[in-house]
Order: structure tokens, then sequence, then C-alpha cells
């Protein structure tokens, strides 16, 4: 349990300081991913209004696309200072 405490408490710095990054510091919030009209033809949205959890969030803006198309969002990060600016 203290191995799983040490972890976290570092993986929770590492993504605070990342997120604290000013603007031209920050790297691309896609940087990792492709971006949402790339991965759009992929996903099984259907007609139907869905409920969807992005958990590990980031800055990334697919949160925002889903919401636009009529999907329930909830955004959850890890990071404060990532949530508190989106």
């Amino acid at each position: 349990e203290e191995a799983m405490q040490i972890a976290r408490s570092k993986l929770l710095t590492y993504w605070e300081d990342v997120f604290a990054q000013k603007d031209g510091d920050r790297k691309d919030p896609d940087d990792w991913f492709v971006d949402f009209e790339a991965l759009r033809p992929h996903l099984l949205l259907g007609q139907a209004r869905l409920r969807i959890l992005i958990a590990g969030c980031g800055f990334s803006r697919m949160g925002c696309e889903l919401s636009k198309l009529g999907h329930r969002v909830v955004n959850l990060d890890i990071s404060s200072t990532c949530i508190e600016e989106m």
C-alpha cells in the first residue's frame, strides 16, 4: 500500500508540473493522439446520445467535440490544475 501511495504521489506531481507549464511551453494537447475528425469514423457514436466518461482527459478537446454532438461528457483527470483550466 505504501508503494502505491508513493507511485500515486509521483504521478500526480508529474502531471501537475506538465499542466502548470505556460501555453507556449506546453505540448499540443493532442500530441499523443489524432484529432477528433480523424478519429470520428472509428467511434461507435450512432444516433443515440451517450453518456461518456473520459478518464485522464488532459487538455484534450475530445470531450468538447463529443458534447457538441449532443453527448453527455464527464472529463476526469488526476491534475486539478488541468481541470481548473478547462
